[in-house]
């Protein structure tokens, strides 16, 4: 039990890291999906593409805690993976999707 809340926790805060990191940054972020990385010509405002990128990834945090803290109340193993499972890959497919979404209102 310790163990699995000892990662999520981790998962995180390294979720937090990543989206403060991007928040903060000059240069355009990016989502590691092979594409090339973006000229800050191409964008119409890099510091909210910044920003939404790393609310994005902070949201994604907070996914994780919420799973967390929903997994552990119910007492039921099976339904609390189920659900874990669910606040931890739910949201990595809509990444791409939001991705996608920022580069056609940022992207010139």
């Amino acid at each position: 039990m310790w163990v699995f809340i000892s990662i999520i926790t981790s998962a995180a805060v390294l979720m937090f890291g990543i989206g403060i990191y991007q928040w903060c940054s000059e240069k355009p972020a990016r989502l590691s999906t092979g594409e090339p990385t973006i000229d800050p010509n191409d964008l119409t405002d890099v510091k909210a593409w910044n920003r939404k990128h790393g609310m994005m990834w902070i949201l994604y945090g907070l996914c994780l805690l919420a799973g967390l803290f929903i997994s552990l109340q119910i007492k039921d193993s099976l339904y609390a993976g189920i659900l874990m499972m669910a606040f931890c890959f739910l949201p990595l497919l809509a990444f791409p999707v939001y991705h996608d979404h920022l580069i056609r209102q940022y992207h010139r």
